[in-house]
């Protein structure tokens, strides 16, 4: 299991930013699907496997992605363009660049604490998934009691 997150750290580290933003809209945030139900990939038989995802609707979909994406091309053009529009050499072309940095890093902050609920809240459920399993024997477990719904 250590492999495998190991491989799985490697594997985020290589992808742009772009990409794991599109990677969390496709595989941890979904849209409302026919049955709800995802398949785990690569699970040997008779290995367990467990996946976890936000089933959100579709408006609100496509309005978290468009900010997620709205932010990355925000943070493209601040790191391959700005350096050369920036206005550096005067004060008061210093204090606009400080005012776009602050506004775009409450905009961030906004999006970033809504992902760390998501995480805390998966940290806990996995941590009560391993209680019961452990609880059980490793017996399967049904629902876990973070089968809970969880609001945003």
């Amino acid at each position: 299991m250590a492999d495998e997150l190991k491989r799985r750290e490697e594997a985020v580290e290589r992808k742009t930013l772009g990409v794991l933003a599109g990677d969390l809209f496709e595989q941890l945030i979904l849209k409302p699907a026919a049955g709800d139900f995802v398949t785990a990939d690569d699970v040997a038989p008779g290995e367990a496997s467990h996946r976890f995802g936000i089933t959100i609707t579709e408006e609100l979909h496509q309005e978290w992605q468009s900010r997620l994406k709205g932010l990355v091309d925000e943070r493209n053009r601040l790191v391959h363009l700005s350096l050369l529009t920036w206005d550096l050499n005067t004060l008061e072309g210093c204090q606009a660049v400080i005012a776009a940095l602050d506004e775009q890093r409450g905009r961030i902050a906004t999006e970033f604490e809504q992902v760390k609920r998501y995480h805390e809240f998966f940290t806990q459920c996995l941590k009560e998934l391993h209680e019961d399993m452990m609880a059980e024997g490793n017996a399967p477990v049904g629902l876990a009691p973070c089968g809970q719904r969880f609001s945003v």
